[in-house]
């Protein structure tokens, strides 16, 4: 079992199932663009997480023609040096780069997770958690339903798991934090959590690199109760429905 950007998941799927819980959503936001100033990213080079990331397909849908450039966000501040050394002209911001921008002298470009909301009107699928296939569905169900147990009780012992949490971040900024990325759509991604997975992906956007996109592959997501969400997408096979083929519960 692995945590991924919803936007590396259709590579992974021949060999991972989605599980249910244990992502982001992001409702009326999610990564953000910011520069020293405000600019147009039409023609910008903005930097991004990575290539396989939710947020760089995201900047690619939002400004199609902006130079997009790979700057690592671990540690953030690889993304902050990038922006005061002038390295890219805007970066997008992931996980804590949002909450910690402005006290670092940025202005918001935008916040891709508005974009999407007002475009799409759906909330916007960040990552998720992926289990191997070939564990077999005793095991994935097992492993599905410890990950959720673990889920509600972090979810009720709030207080408790921000006393734990050991960042930089004050306690108002982690708190707000986990409202964000920690939250009931972390128990499940909710119906119009997985039809925006499903159109996530009509037309991808031209790689950063000359990497070939996987052509083939199912889509599917498994849901409490043993159905699963799945979507042909363009000229993609039909997938297999895991979860009412196989009687799996999750």
């Amino acid at each position: 079992m692995v945590a991924v950007s919803i936007a590396a998941w259709p590579a992974l799927a021949e060999k991972y199932l989605m599980l249910p819980h244990g992502g982001s959503v992001g409702r009326n936001y999610g990564p953000v663009i910011v520069a020293p100033r405000k600019l147009d990213p039409a023609n910008a080079r903005v930097g991004v997480p990575g290539e396989g990331t939710t947020c760089a397909v995201l900047v690619g849908l939002y400004a199609p023609t902006a130079k997009r450039v790979l700057v690592p966000s671990a540690p953030m501040e690889r993304a902050f040096a990038a922006l005061q050394n002038n390295e890219v002209d805007a970066c997008a911001l992931i996980h804590e780069g949002r909450l910690t921008y402005r006290q670092r002298g940025f202005e918001l470009i935008q916040d891709l997770g508005v974009w999407w909301q007002q475009r799409r009107n759906l909330p916007l699928p960040l990552g998720g958690n992926v289990i191997r296939r070939a564990l077999g569905d005793d095991t994935i169900r097992r492993a599905s339903q410890m990950l959720r147990a673990s889920i509600e009780y972090a979810l009720s012992h709030r207080d408790e798991a921000l006393d734990e949490l050991a960042t930089y971040l004050t306690r108002e900024q982690a708190d707000q934090y986990l409202r964000l990325y920690a939250n009931e759509d972390t128990l499940d991604y909710g119906e119009d959590g997985r039809r925006a997975m499903q159109i996530l992906y009509p037309t991808p956007p031209k790689p950063i690199c000359s990497r070939a996109r996987p052509s083939n592959f199912p889509f599917e997501v498994g849901i409490l109760g043993g159905t699963a969400a799945s979507e042909r997408l363009g000229s993609l096979r039909s997938p297999r429905y895991l979860g009412s083929s196989s009687g799996l519960r999750m």
